[in-house]
């Protein structure tokens, strides 16, 4: 049985559309969809909606909520990373500190002063993350959501055992055929 872990799962916008995709993707079924998020008010909101969709596509997967970072990677075959370090309070600051100094941000999560703000806090939060999946699911993929995508993927794709299976994800959904 093929295991997706989804971590930060109780993402109000991101979540959803993961859950939604992974359901009503055929080859996907059958999968268990491990639910993960320091949240858990956020997660069971989405461990709710995911039974919802389940349901309504009478499709055919196991999912499962969970606080603790190593049961969702144990195990896991892929793992979707999605993840907001210090939570949207803290990336109001990202926005707000460059412009009370006259700096403007086309977009402040992926570049920029706001992008590097976030890269600096994402690094050793996944860097950690890399190494318990060499150690709980060391063929796993990791598909990285997380902004700023191509800083946070590098950092992934720099640990010895990452490389050829990473990626990071850009779009408004994942695509199927």
């Amino acid at each position: 049985m093929t295991k997706i872990t989804i971590i930060g799962a109780g993402s109000y916008s991101w979540g959803p559309i993961f859950l939604r995709d992974i359901i009503v993707t055929p080859p996907l079924s059958g999968s268990k969809i491990c639910l993960h998020d320091i949240d858990a008010e956020r997660m069971d909101l989405n461990f709710r909606l995911a039974q919802k969709f389940v349901e309504t596509a009478q499709a055919d997967f196991r999912i499962t909520p969970t606080l603790s970072l190593n049961a969702a990677l144990d195990g896991a075959d892929f793992i979707i990373l999605t993840i907001t370090t210090g939570g949207l309070e803290t990336t109001r600051h990202d926005l707000e500190i460059p412009t009370c100094y006259g700096i403007q941000q086309l977009v402040g999560d992926t570049t920029g002063l706001g992008g590097l703000s976030r890269a600096l806090r994402n690094i050793p939060v996944l860097a950690a993350m890399a190494k318990k999946v060499d150690e709980h699911c060391p063929r796993a993929w990791l598909l990285n959501y997380t902004n700023p995508m191509t800083s946070l993927t590098r950092t992934l794709e720099m640990f010895p055992t990452l490389p050829n299976r990473t990626t990071g994800l850009y779009g408004e959904k994942i695509c199927h055929n």
